[in-house]
């Protein structure tokens, strides 16, 4: 018998309630620690008059974590090779409740000091005596110099210490702010060089030395790995194979690959070793018990790096293939006056399936590279319009198919800056420039180990590093920029060294900056002389803004390749310019000082400055800091005058530096947040950036971002214990649900663009699966695998959302199908754009609606076009919609494009086009049989069509025709993205926007009703 929807006593005990909603019951949802449900008052309490159970407390069921590793103990040996080890303890924290122990080893040990030990029986060159410890051979009159550079930025290197070979434990020499160096008074006859410093590895194990000639001493960075390869989510048969690729490249080469399944480390044969070829692991024999989260770790000497983890699905013998025949729901917001019926009811939104494109394999095929989860079958549903009509294409069933995968994300967002002018900003990915248009910008990139790095760079403003961590799946990923305004320079002579003041704008200073003499070099690695001009500026914990401003995330890897929160107490970003307005670096040392009363720094606290890894993104100790001053007690009000202060190298070409400490791996929490599209929250939106601000004592002090996946789930690294701020990152506003998915009692704030909680770690291990709040197990954690059934937060973006160009709805994507949108794929994917003009005031309530067909009538799909800015207006406030319609493929055939305009305004639309379009040979018009092309239509009764015809370019850039690639073809508003991936696509929509010769103008404004005639 059903219920009515509400929530029931489970059957499965007192701490146990079941929900009934739409039909649908979700059982096993536990009360909160000590609490039983109470049926008469359907929520759960501290005592139940229907549920006859004793409470008790519960406490907290805590995993055990390592401790850093020690110090190295000191080498057995002085020469002729030791060995030295270092311990780490399961106690941060320990076990507790009935936690689980610590997985590996809590002992390592390595070779020292591997030098020959000195030679007393060894001969020098003439002229020459043998030093009192035999380690070298003096010449007074002798003399070597060099210059030590990084290879990896070709700037000069400081403090790298030069030995003599024999002499490997004493160094000779130290390389000066040039790096520069000379050793005098050691025979240069025979005399061989080796350098070291902390952190580097040397290019060469040794460097011999000619008289009269320079030494060239090159040095890289030792590489935590970077993976190239992570394993992918796969699916398998009962009885047969599954596999799993990692590769990882790295200065030095990976010396090790570690596989997991569900955190255990797997040790058996299968794990590979060595070099940067790779590893794969293979699960053979299959069988359900195989199922679970896979991961590897890449090691080097600069480090460890996990693999995101992979899911393996295992199949029943008798399926026909891996894929999930059931579509999973994608909700689609259909245009303005448009609607389906469905059952009598006019719906404004349609569910069109999805398959969630998942590597998969068949029985015929167990080769997953070119397979996925594809649509197998198709029904159209009409959709009815004010004026028109058009037919979206809904997915009814997946299977397994040849498909295009492809690992390039499209990234898009805003730039803030405060109401600065933006132009000239322009961001910086890899080799890569885009600019910035209107304070947008968007680029295609693909993503190393999971994530995407780029530079937001002008001479207006602060330089601003932002990382983007890219979950499985996403395609698409939305982020907002906030840029600092360049502050008024401090100048400083470059021989003399000086102190920077760091400003915060409203506030009294808190840190200082003292710079080295003799500490500039340009981009050649030249030693810069007079004055320069030293910018800087401070993520500041004491203002809600500062964290907002800050480069990167609040993230390190540990020892062990696990990602870690940082507690921060500011960031500074330091930009040098020499008198010219050039760019220059700062080599060498300089003194850091923060004020620890200012920034909420206790006596005490191990804190570390770190600097940012350009290439991954990620935050590494560059020194320590010493507490100074007297101690105070927590929230003290007053200022005792207290101080850290430390020295760091600040590495070449990386402006920013940080003062952190790294919060205990036994409080790290994760929580999941569902974004959806519109008030109704039933569309899941996928990329879209949530970001957890976390506050203590008043301060901010640490941020963390996570994207959206498929369903609209994102998993966010929180600090159990402590209050956070989560906001959803929205140009156009965020609607917050008034009670989100929460267990009873569950307490949090609502805010305009978000809400805030405190981070209460899961008192069980049930609390930790059923959520909001989930033990973190980094790449395993158990957000991760949870679905919307867990409580989880629950926000939205609102309905009318300004997508930068549009959404298309197809037939198919598969080659081979007649009425495929792409002809040609994986090869190619090949597209065109027509550009309509819109004079519009207001176009939030409107869409322009392309329905492309063949010449039988036939529909290939429809595309929704958001009406958009032009790049350059010319003083005009003419907008622009750039339709993508399917390219004609051969002479023989056309595609006819309907142009309808979607507009629930009441004011009269005319349709105009332009004479620059008549007579060519691209275009046939036709009004739908409703008269001339000077009829007024009224909002969204628009018949136009244009036919598109297909026309060989002869291999010649210049000539006219749908074959030109990427380009505006002979000024007529058509364009063509042609080629792998979707980089062109974005191009010639870029051109597109920019544009002015459109194939048509709807004057929609209000004057409209009262002009005549096509202009």
């Amino acid at each position: 018998m059903g219920r009515y929807s509400g929530d029931y006593q489970s059957c499965n005990g007192c701490h146990e309630y079941v929900t009934c909603s739409s039909h649908v019951m979700f059982d096993n949802r536990p009360c909160p620690a000590g609490l039983v449900w109470n049926d008469k008052i359907k929520r759960c309490d501290w005592n139940s008059p229907t549920c006859k159970c004793i409470r008790k407390r519960i406490s907290p069921v805590i995993d055990g974590q390592w401790s850093e590793w020690d110090p190295w103990t000191s080498c057995s040996a002085t020469c002729d090779g030791g060995r030295q080890r270092r311990v780490r303890r399961c106690d941060d924290p320990s076990p507790q409740n009935g936690g689980s122990g610590c997985v590996g080893v809590s002992i390592e040990s390595q070779p020292c000091k591997e030098w020959a030990c000195p030679d007393c029986s060894r001969s020098c060159p003439p002229g020459g005596s043998l030093s009192v410890d035999c380690s070298q051979c003096l010449c007074a009159g002798d003399s070597v110099s060099g210059k030590v550079t990084d290879r990896q930025t070709s700037l000069a290197l400081a403090n790298v210490n030069i030995y003599t070979v024999g002499r490997e434990w004493s160094p000779s020499a130290v390389s000066g702010s040039d790096g520069r160096f000379t050793i005098s008074g050691v025979c240069v006859d025979g005399l061989k060089l080796t350098a070291r410093k902390g952190g580097y590895e040397s290019a060469s194990r040794e460097y011999s030395v000619s008289a009269g000639s320079s030494v060239s001493v090159v040095m890289y960075t030792l590489e935590r790995p970077t993976l190239t390869v992570e394993p992918a989510s796969t699916a398998g048969f009962v009885g047969g194979m599954a596999s799993f690729s990692c590769r990882a490249t790295a200065e030095p080469d990976v010396i090790q690959y570690d596989w997991f399944k569900d955190g255990d480390l797997l040790r058996s044969d299968t794990v590979s070793v060595g070099g940067n070829s790779g590893a794969t692991y293979n699960v053979n024999g299959l069988t359900t018990g195989d199922e679970g989260v896979y991961a590897c770790r890449a090691v080097s000497l600069g480090g460890k790096i996990f693999s995101r983890g992979a899911n393996l699905v295992v199949k029943d013998a008798g399926a026909t293939d891996t894929c999930d025949e059931k579509p999973q729901d994608q909700w689609v917001e259909l245009p303005p006056t448009c609607f389906v019926t469905n059952g009598g009811i006019l719906d404004k939104s349609v569910n069109i399936g999805r398959c969630n494109q998942v590597p998969c394999v068949t029985k015929t095929s167990q080769d997953s590279a070119n397979l996925c989860c594809m649509p197998s079958s198709t029904r159209q549903m009409e959709v009815d319009c004010d004026g028109f009509s058009y037919k979206v294409n809904e997915i009814v069933a997946c299977g397994c198919a040849e498909c295009k995968p492809t690992d390039l994300v499209i990234v898009s967002g805003i730039v803030k800056s405060g109401g600065a002018s933006t132009s000239g900003v322009k961001i910086m990915q890899d080799t890569m420039q885009y600019s910035v248009i209107n304070n947008q910008f968007s680029f295609e990139a693909t993503p190393r180990a999971g994530r995407i790095l780029f530079q937001a760079k002008s001479k207006f403003f602060m330089p601003q590093l932002v990382t983007l961590d890219v979950t499985e799946g996403v395609t698409e990923m939305y982020v907002e920029v906030t840029l600092v305004p360049k502050p008024s320079p401090d100048l400083v002579d470059s021989a003399m060294g000086g102190q920077v003041d760091v400003d915060t704008p409203g506030l009294t200073s808190a840190v200082s900056v003292n710079i080295a003499p003799n500490s500039f070099q340009d981009i050649n690695g030249n030693a810069v002389s007079g004055d320069v001009k030293v910018y800087t500026s401070f993520s500041d914990p004491r203002k809600p803004d500062g964290i907002d401003s800050a480069p990167g995330q609040f993230t390190f890897e540990d020892s062990e390749g696990e990602t870690r929160i940082l507690k921060t107490f500011g960031v500074v970003t330091l930009l040098a310019e020499d008198s010219n307005g050039n760019e220059v670096f700062l080599s060498g040392k300089a003194t850091m000082k923060f004020d620890a009363d200012a920034l909420g720094i206790e006596s005490g606290e191990s804190v570390f400055l770190w600097s940012i890894d350009a290439s991954s993104g990620e935050w590494e100790k560059s020194g320590s800091l010493t507490y100074t001053g007297s101690r105070r007690r927590r929230r003290q009000a007053t200022s005792s005058g207290s101080s850290v202060e430390g020295e760091t190298e600040i590495p070449p070409n990386v402006p920013y530096l940080n003062c952190d400490r790294p919060i205990l791996r036994g409080r790290l929490c994760s929580i999941a947040v569902f974004v959806y599209y519109g008030g109704d929250f039933s569309i899941p939106l996928q990329g879209e950036r949530v970001s957890a601000f976390i506050k203590e004592n008043g301060l901010f002090i640490g941020r963390t971002s996570g994207y959206t996946d498929q369903n609209g789930k994102a998993c966010l690294l929180v600090a159990c214990g402590l209050q956070h701020i989560v906001r959803l990152e929205s140009l156009e506003g965020v609607i917050v649900h008034p009670t989100h998915f929460l267990p009873a009692g569950f307490s949090f704030t609502n805010r305009v663009d978000g809400f805030a909680f405190t981070a209460t770690s899961p008192a069980t291990e049930d609390d930790s699966v059923n959520g909001p709040v989930f033990r973190y197990r980094g790449w395993r954690s158990s957000c991760y695998l949870a679905n919307s059934s867990a409580y989880h937060f629950i926000l939205a973006k609102p309905p009318v959302r300004p997508s930068l160009y549009g959404s298309l709805n197809a037939v198919e994507m598969r080659p081979g199908f007649d009425l495929s949108w792409f002809p040609n794929p994986p090869a190619d994917r090949e597209v065109c754009i027509l550009q309509a003009g819109i004079m519009v005031p207001d176009p939030s309530n409107m869409k322009m609606v392309g329905i492309s067909s063949n010449v039988n009538g036939e529909q290939y799909g429809v595309y929704t076009s958001t009406i958009l800015e032009r790049t350059y207006t010319r003083g005009r406030s003419l907008r622009v919609a750039c339709v993508v319609i399917r390219c004609p493929t051969n002479e023989s055939e056309y595609t006819a494009v309907d142009l309808q305009i979607a507009y629930d305004n009441s004011s009269q639309c005319r349709l105009r086009y332009s004479p620059l379009v008549s007579g060519n040979d691209n275009y046939e018009f036709y009004d739908g049989g409703n008269g001339g092309m000077t009829k007024y239509v009224s909002h969204g009764n628009s018949s136009m069509q244009v036919r598109v015809l297909a026309q060989d370019d002869g291999g010649s850039d210049g000539a006219s025709g749908v074959g030109n690639k990427d380009r505006r073809l002979n000024g007529i508003g058509l364009y063509q993205a042609s080629g792998p991936g979707d980089l062109a696509f974005y191009r010639a929509m870029n051109e597109c926007r920019r544009g002015w010769d459109s194939v048509a103008t709807f004057d929609c404004s209000d004057e409209s009703s009262s002009t005549g005639g096509p202009q």
